[in-house]
């Protein structure tokens, strides 16, 4: 029983491991972040300071690992990057610190603003809609159901309403 639990576990984190690094590497692919940020009048010094500030000067294998330290719950950041990324955990260190944290989800390219309070804005009509959508499955599923069932015992013969079609 615990070798499968094991299993399911190591088998989950490679799930995961494998759903970050496909967010990461598809948005690698939307285009340049510091064009976005600094829209269509930006010079090119403007450009170079914000690929310098968000990492995309260094190497794609570089700014995976950026993403996956701000991303993971458990992390190494120096007292700095706390600082100006605003976390939030258990710090353990000087001026390298090992942490255990909230997930750093980074800004908004286009509002500046954290993407965890986007999310979060954004969370109770997602779970409204969810609800919706759960009750509407149930309401309709059932009956169906019902009705695919008992026609399955006697042999199958369209519904009443199927017939005027």
């Amino acid at each position: 029983m615990i070798k499968y639990i094991i299993k399911k576990i190591l088998y989950s984190i490679l799930v995961l491991v494998g759903v970050v690094m496909l967010v990461f590497f598809l948005f690698q692919g939307f285009g340049d972040p510091s064009r976005l940020i600094m829209g269509q009048s930006g010079d090119s010094t403007t450009q170079v300071n914000i690929r310098k500030e968000l990492y995309l000067d260094q190497p794609k294998w570089k700014q995976f690992l950026f993403y996956l330290n701000d991303v993971s719950p458990v992390s190494i950041h120096s007292r700095e990057d706390i600082q100006k990324k605003n976390l939030r955990g258990i710090f353990i260190g000087k001026n390298i610190k090992f942490t255990i944290k909230l997930p750093y989800l980074r800004k908004s390219y286009q509002t500046k603003r954290e993407v965890g309070s986007v999310l979060m804005e954004a969370l109770p009509g997602t779970l409204l809609l969810a609800l919706a959508a759960m009750i509407i499955a149930t309401i309709l599923g059932i009956p169906l159901g019902v009705i695919a069932a008992s026609n399955k015992i006697h042999g199958w013969t369209p519904p009443r309403f199927l017939e005027a079609l």
